[in-house]
């Protein structure tokens, strides 16, 4: 399981939680390092919304899902599904 973290308070709380891997959201190239751990999820759970959307899409492995249940940064932009593979 990765756990995306924003401090390492946070990342103290996810590796106690169970998170294998504890990259930083606010990373750049947090799709890269996903993809190095593990080439890519079949699911991602995100309830931050605006700022964390388009890089967990990134993330996804083909025919994975993305479950969205809060948009504390604001609601995502809608996705093109010209964009989907």
């Amino acid at each position: 399981m990765i756990g995306t973290v924003s401090t390492d308070e946070k990342a103290e709380l996810a590796r106690s939680a169970g998170a294998d891997e504890r990259p930083f959201s606010t990373h750049a190239r947090l799709c890269g390092q996903v993809k190095r751990l593990c080439g890519g999820v079949n699911v991602i759970y995100d309830g931050v919304g605006k700022s964390t959307f388009e890089a967990g899409f990134d993330c996804l492995r083909p025919r994975g899902y993305m479950v969205v249940f809060g948009q504390s940064s604001g609601k995502p932009a809608p996705v093109d599904p010209q964009t989907l593979e």
